[in-house]
């Protein structure tokens, strides 16, 4: 294992040996070609240039001079939005033919997927339905479904949260892309840009207007990963969250505080990744068709027996997606049961929602698997590796650690950030 060197220097004793040893057992249908990108959206409409809004309600008690609400409030949105289509002649005289949809969206705040916008203050998650034109007109750009889940979020940059930024997501647990400035007065704002296509046979503008609003629900009740844990975990998990932690952004950093997530494990419970703070981390991004994947899973248990030995507190978490052609889908059940039951051992496997593909996407949205950080106890990332298998480090740890690391065989390419993404 690459990253059994590199944890073993952050204990007192390095060891020599990398103890590691395969294990037999194999998920079906590995595929070694782990490579996959998180562009899963060809709707031109939905994914690229697209704002949705709140309708033209602006009837809410909320008061933007107020700070966010408590832990057991939330917030809620709502809007709409018309979207019109501009076909340029050549592309009018192959059939297509300008025209206007409406979609509309309501939705509630959530905190488990912070992941998917760091930058935003209130993240919510909810229902988009095109209620008009979904025929005569969206049918020119897509067969999608007419109702879907989509992300709204906003970021704040006054304290009484009247400016800021709009953010959005058609895809399930795909981050959210920024899409203009926005401006909220007594909950309510506008929302409205225009994009230029170029198609094969033509050029498509595509412009949309529309308004919504933002209010506050007092009595919503959230799970809230980022808060302390209130009761032991039924797997048996440690509580080690002492609060008050701010996550880096995404892609993943050297050098920043891990975000976080709620996943679930076995046992059926969201589990904070911040809960295992006051141990090292090994987190991988890991997705059951993938050969190199489920080696690593195989090799797990006889490294962090290794690592244990010597003292070091560590834990393996793995999350675990749908598969290499669905990178943002969470496992099926049969697909979870399966991996399981072929690497199930004393650490947690968790379903993915998106969390490795957000935190080891490259510039270009690709992910390769599997891909794997290393957290030190105060959750900060201090050594990453693609899926190539290339590791990148920064060296933080203590003087004796690093001492020893002179006398361990560690190659000097490891600990740049220049030479993995080139490899």
């Amino acid at each position: 294992m690459t990253w059994l060197p590199l944890l073993l220097a952050c204990s007192d004793k390095v060891s020599e040996d990398d103890t590691t040893s395969p294990g037999d057992t194999a998920v079906p249908e590995a595929d070694t070609d782990t490579d996959t990108d998180t562009d899963t959206d060809t709707d031109t409409d939905t994914d690229t240039d697209t704002d949705t809004d709140a309708d033209t309600d602006t009837d809410t008690d909320t008061d933007t001079d107020t700070a966010p609400p408590d832990p057991t409030g939330g917030w809620s949105a709502e809007g709409s939005i018309t979207w019109s289509l501009d076909w340029d002649e050549a592309l009018e005289a192959e059939g297509y033919v300008d025209c206007s949809y409406t979609r509309t969206w309501s939705g509630t705040e959530i905190r488990d997927q912070d992941y998917l916008c760091t930058a935003c203050d209130v993240l919510l998650s909810g229902t988009a339905e095109i209620s008009s034109g979904y025929d005569d007109c969206y049918g020119q750009l897509s067969s999608g479904a007419q109702q879907h889940l989509e992300y709204w979020g906003f970021s704040f940059d006054d304290p009484t949260w009247k400016t800021g930024a709009f953010h959005r997501s058609n895809v399930e647990n795909n981050d959210l892309g920024e899409l203009q400035d926005l401006s909220v007065a007594a909950g309510a704002f506008t929302l409205g840009w225009e994009s230029e296509y170029e198609l094969e046979a033509g050029t498509m503008i595509l412009s949309a207007a529309g308004s919504g609003s933002l209010a506050e629900e007092p009595g919503l009740v959230l799970y809230d990963p980022d808060l302390p844990s209130s009761a032991p975990y039924s797997c048996g998990w440690p509580t080690g969250n002492p609060g008050g932690l701010e996550g880096g952004g995404t892609p993943l950093e050297v050098g920043q505080v891990l975000p976080n997530a709620g996943l679930w494990d076995a046992c059926d419970d969201p589990v904070s990744i911040w809960d295992f703070h006051g141990n090292y981390l090994v987190l991988d991004a890991s997705q059951p068709n993938c050969g190199p994947c489920q080696q690593m899973s195989a090799d797990a248990p006889d490294a962090l027996d290794a690592l244990r030995a010597e003292g070091l507190p560590v834990y393996a978490v793995t999350v675990l997606g749908a598969s290499l052609s669905d990178i943002l889908g969470e496992p099926s059940d049969a697909t979870w049961k399966a991996w399981l039951a072929a690497y199930q051992h004393d650490d947690p496997i968790l379903k993915d929602r998106g969390y490795g593909a957000a935190l080891f996407a490259s510039e270009e949205g690709s992910v390769s698997y599997p891909s794997y950080a290393l957290v030190a106890p105060d959750m900060t990332v201090f050594a990453k590796a693609l899926g190539n298998g290339h590791p990148m480090a920064a060296i933080i740890g203590r003087a004796k650690a690093m001492e020893a690391t002179q006398e361990s065989f560690i190659s000097s390419t490891y600990w740049t950030e220049g030479v993995g993404p080139t490899a």
